[in-house]
């Protein structure tokens, strides 16, 4: 998705994620959240793994069993406000054993721009790369606020989206509706998930969320696995350009 044709850009976050052939070690770990670090110049906050256990007897709580951190992000200083004025970073990484992700959150910078961003944090990431990239991803999520009109034909804004019957608009609180592409490509995959939720001033809002898959038979390099980002990000585009009615291309320009 550009921001070359709907005037104003629905999307909240896009995320360019790279699996690794080969897990990092703990050590590696540490050594690239530490280079990560500097090179952002924000906080880091660890996510953590956490086991339930449940109870043996009737009446007692579960327990919590917090298993350590096993991913952290890493963000960025806020280089672009968002327009509700807030100054949380909109840049961040994160990093796991198998995983390296690059967040953009809130102001969407256009693709040229992240494109550059991304590459421009390899520097950073390729030494951790020695075995390859096994899997890239592109994903980007989307809120569409739709205004209060009675009735709110869903499918007059995204083709995909079933029109909810009349008498049910009073009681339906939200709707998630998914759709995972057919395994046809070995080495490709796309998942799309869409929720209705109650909107502002009687209005609903719309989530889309997209991601795409790609890989290839063998490891791949860093300048191969960006041709697969270019080729995810691509598809995802199509995708999000492939469902949404002119009606919903109408209301992103205003």
């Amino acid at each position: 998705m550009t921001d070359q044709t709907l005037g104003r850009s629905p999307l909240i976050e896009a995320i360019v994620g790279f699996r690794l052939a080969t897990p990092l070690t703990d050590e590696q770990l540490e050594m690239l959240g530490s280079v990560l670090h500097r090179r952002l110049g924000g906080p880091t906050r660890p996510h953590h793994q956490i086991e339930v256990k449940l109870p043996s007897a009737t009446g007692e709580a579960p327990e919590l069993i917090d298993l350590g951190p096993v991913a952290t992000t890493t963000f960025g200083a806020n280089s672009q406000p968002d327009s509700d004025g807030s100054t949380e970073p909109n840049r961040a990484v994160t990093i796991a054993k198998g995983e390296v992700a690059a967040h953009f959150i809130g102001v969407y910078p256009g693709w040229e721009t992240l494109r550059s961003e991304v590459d421009d944090l390899a520097a950073s990431i390729r030494p951790f790369l020695e075995n390859g990239i096994a899997v890239v991803h592109v994903r980007y999520i989307n809120r569409i606020d739709v205004p209060a009109e009675g009735a709110v034909d869903l499918s007059q804004y995204v083709y995909l989206l079933p029109a909810v019957p009349i008498h049910l608009h009073a009681q339906l609180r939200s709707m998630t509706f998914s759709v995972d592409t057919a395994a046809t490509d070995p080495y490709a995959g796309a998942t799309l998930a869409i929720r209705v939720i109650p909107g502002t001033d009687g209005g609903i809002q719309i989530q889309m969320d997209i991601v795409v898959e790609k890989s290839s038979p063998k490891p791949a390099d860093w300048s191969e696995a960006w041709g697969l980002v270019e080729e995810a990000h691509q598809q995802q585009k199509d995708i999000f350009y492939g469902i949404i009615t002119d009606k919903l291309r109408d209301l992103c320009q205003q």
